[in-house]
């Protein structure tokens, strides 16, 4: 299948994951709280990659069950090469995660806060073709619309979690929170991407403004009767409507200006493909970098923890990618070795 190319998504990828990463180094409030639109907006980029590369055609079960493998296989492998260092090296800092626990949990996509996002794009992958059928019976002001319920609807539902300390109260509880509330909110995001390269300007300047004004309106509101700013970072644990509202027109922003001063028919710089990529296996390799400032308490300079953790997550995936091919290329005779080395190892 030939997949229609967008240089704009490479760069709003690259973007998102720098502006990820760039969470993860303690940086100056006002900035934390400025980029904390990074994760919805990757779940955006990733509803127009999927309108661009046509997935709507391939087949529901295969296709979900691909995605998880290229989401979760990467992520083993990296933990099991992470823990077994940690073990062998036995760093002060970072030994103390050398635990049954943490690597059980981890394994689970939960462990010491940074595989959490991989299950909400789990969750995306299995019900994007739900999200793109949805989408095409709505115009782009029918999907703000809906946008917007589902935000509301998802603000709602925290406060009707049952109470109690048993079995079905925590199973009802971890639906509600891990599976229902991030599909409207991430999934909102989702169809937004799907929907956003085939709206016209007047439909995409009515998602902005509405969105603008949601956010604008919380935020007079928080201020008036709790006399507080509310924090978008605040909102995100569930993900809930300020939250999610503040990124929409972010996102937005984002968009037009690349949009506005990308050569769209310019394959973008070497570089740009190779994040754009790569971005989970750049992902994973920062996480022991901003783990290690975090357990050792750094007190170096945000910038410098940034351009640290940035290189190192570049640099180890570009090596990483030259060892993989120059493996596929000893195994090109093997098609199901081959097969399972690229889909774990590389993108």
């Amino acid at each position: 299948m030939e997949i229609k190319r967008n240089p704009v998504i490479d760069y709003m990828r690259c973007l998102g994951m720098a502006l990820i990463i760039f969470a993860h180094i303690s940086p100056p409030l006002v900035l934390f709280q400025l980029r904390t639109f990074d994760v919805p907006m990757m779940a955006f980029i990733s509803g127009m990659a999927f309108y661009c590369a046509e997935k709507q055609k391939v087949k529901f079960t295969s296709y979900a069950l691909s995605r998880v493998k290229r989401l979760v296989y990467p992520v083993w492998a990296f933990q099991l090469f992470f823990f077994l260092a940690l073990f062998i090296v036995k760093p002060a800092s970072l030994y103390p995660l050398v635990s049954l626990q943490t690597i059980i949990s981890s394994a689970a996509l939960s462990g010491f806060g940074f595989f959490w996002i991989i299950k909400i794009f789990i969750l995306l992958s299995v019900l994007s073709p739900l999200y793109f059928r949805a989408s095409e019976y709505l115009s782009g002001v029918s999907l703000t619309i809906v946008v917007l319920i589902s935000l509301l609807t998802a603000s709602i539902l925290p406060a009707l979690q049952p109470h109690g300390d048993n079995i079905s109260t925590d199973m009802i509880n971890y639906l509600i929170t891990e599976m229902i509330i991030p599909s409207l909110t991430y999934g909102a995001m989702f169809i937004s991407g799907v929907k956003w390269l085939t709206m016209q300007r007047s439909e995409r300047m009515f998602c902005f403004i509405t969105f603008t004004a949601t956010t604008l309106g919380f935020i007079v509101y928080r201020e008036v009767v709790h006399g507080t700013f509310p924090y978008p970072q605040d909102d995100k644990y569930p993900p809930g409507f300020y939250f999610i509202s503040y990124a929409i027109p972010m996102t937005c922003l984002v968009y037009h200006f690349l949009y506005r001063f990308t050569d769209k028919e310019q394959s973008p710089p070497e570089i740009i493909r190779f994040i754009s990529s790569n971005t989970l296996w750049i992902y994973l390799w920062h996480i022991p970098v901003v783990t290690y400032f975090s357990m050792s308490q750094s007190n170096m300079h945000f910038i410098l923890k940034y351009l640290i953790a940035l290189s190192c997550g570049l640099l180890l995936t570009r090596i990483q990618h030259q060892i993989i091919q120059k493996i596929l290329y000893t195994f090109r005779h093997h098609r199901g070795v081959s097969a399972f080395i690229r889909q774990t190892f590389t993108g």
